[in-house]
């Protein structure tokens, strides 16, 4: 990859929670080791139930997330990731289908990737790790709001 993909690829990456607090000098070391996926409008990224090869960023475009292949679960624009589960060990196949709605560039990275970046930078393992754990409390607040709000819906 060229020098100026990786900086406009690690710029778009800035812009994801997962990064703050991560300077874009680390980012295009990442960059340059990630995979990238050119994705037209109106196809799946990842299927519910496929393998899923890591961690995706969402360096152009917008996504759905799909469960079940009907019930829209979340919108994602620029800036957003997914796929993260695999990086716990929890399941290397998709737990939802995540459906383009534009053309998109997505950027994806294998747990093996992620800890040669951490060992080549430790500071920032710390810095990604706090920005997971604190996009995945707020994921589970939204979740814990929809799924109240349609318990209570269901009661009435």
């Amino acid at each position: 990859m060229d020098s100026g993909i990786i900086t406009k690829y690690a710029t778009g990456m800035a812009k994801s929670t997962l990064f703050y607090g991560i300077s874009i000098k680390d980012l295009e070391d990442l960059a340059a080791q990630g995979k990238v996926l050119n994705v037209e409008a109106n196809s799946n990224a990842i299927t519910e139930g496929e393998l899923v090869s890591g961690l995706h960023v969402l360096v152009e475009g917008t996504v759905k997330i799909v469960k079940k292949g009907k019930t829209i679960v979340a919108n994602l624009e620029e800036g957003s990731f997914f796929g993260e589960i695999t990086l716990f060990g929890q399941t290397i196949t998709g737990t939802a289908t995540v459906s383009t709605d534009s053309g998109c560039v997505i950027l994806v990275f294998t747990r093996r990737q992620l800890e040669q970046w951490f060992q080549k930078q430790p500071y920032v393992e710390v810095a990604f790790f706090r920005n997971i754990a604190t996009e995945l409390c707020n994921r589970l607040v939204s979740t814990t709001e929809q799924l109240t709000a349609a318990l209570t819906a269901s009661l009435n």
